[in-house]
């Protein structure tokens, strides 16, 4: 076998697809167990938004079993500078900031960046979907 210098990253990218398939499963503890070990062994190594992939993933299962005050201090105290709007619209959305993720959600849709069958489909917005009701996803 060849090595290939971005297979390191390929994997990364492998193992965050599995979280994120298993968090949309409803394995939250597998989902939480796959991101947190892959952020353990990256340190800071992949890209970033491969790791804040991984980590929302850890934040999402987080709120799932324990809600919102298991991740609230930590969400506030990751630094969310310089990531693309498709990104750090997680921190709201995460925090039940509705005001702000509905804005930042609908611009996303706006661009292109994120599609309205993944809003209706994604457990991640799932909360929000409840929050804001039927008249909200028809504004869209």
């Amino acid at each position: 076998m060849k090595w290939r210098p971005n297979l390191v990253s390929e994997v990364y990218g492998w193992g965050a697809g599995t979280a994120e398939r298993l968090y949309e499963s409803g394995a939250f503890h597998a989902a939480a167990s796959v991101a947190e070990k892959l952020l353990s062994v990256s340190h800071g190594r992949q890209p970033r938004t491969l790791e804040f992939r991984l980590q929302v993933i850890r934040w999402a299962t987080a709120k799932e079993v324990g809600g919102i005050a298991a991740v609230e201090d930590e969400i506030n105290k990751y630094d969310f500078s310089g990531l693309e709007l498709r990104l750090s619209y997680a921190r709201a959305l995460l925090l039940d900031d509705d005001a702000v993720a509905s804005d930042q959600i609908e611009t996303l849709i706006e661009r292109g960046e994120l599609s309205k069958s993944e809003l209706m489909l994604s457990r991640v917005f799932e909360g929000l979907r409840e929050r804001l009701g039927r008249e909200w996803l028809g504004t869209l």
